[in-house]
């Protein structure tokens, strides 16, 4: 009930938001996904575009593709200045030396934010 009515709210803003989810009963997504114990259901939402992605697996997949188009990637060198220079690249001062780039990815994932 109560979890239900967070469903509805789920799928209402969803729907404001132009998002093409839909309620469905139990025996539904049971229809759908075979494994699943609908007795513990109430209700479910169901998103034809929504998927699970796996972190690790595509931070791997990712570097790999960047070393095939010659990126380099450096591992356990703290970074402890990073700026921009007039023609767009980067000077990232690190504890082994300074590395001119023309690019820099922040990989901070959650504490992105913090490094900046």
């Amino acid at each position: 009930p109560e979890r239900m009515d967070f469903l509805r709210l789920a799928h209402a803003k969803g729907r404001y938001l132009g998002m093409d989810t839909e309620l469905i009963t139990p025996s539904e997504a049971k229809a759908m996904f075979p494994l699943m114990d609908e007795k513990n259901f109430v209700g479910a939402m169901w998103d034809p575009v929504e998927g699970h992605l796996d972190p690790s697996g595509t931070t791997i997949a990712y570097s790999k593709a960047a070393k095939k188009l010659g990126a380099e990637i450096v591992l356990r060198n703290r970074v402890v200045d990073l700026t921009q220079q007039p023609d767009g690249t980067w000077n990232v001062v690190t504890e082994q030396g300074t590395v001119h780039a023309e690019h820099v990815v922040n990989c901070g994932g959650l504490w992105a934010r913090e490094i900046g």
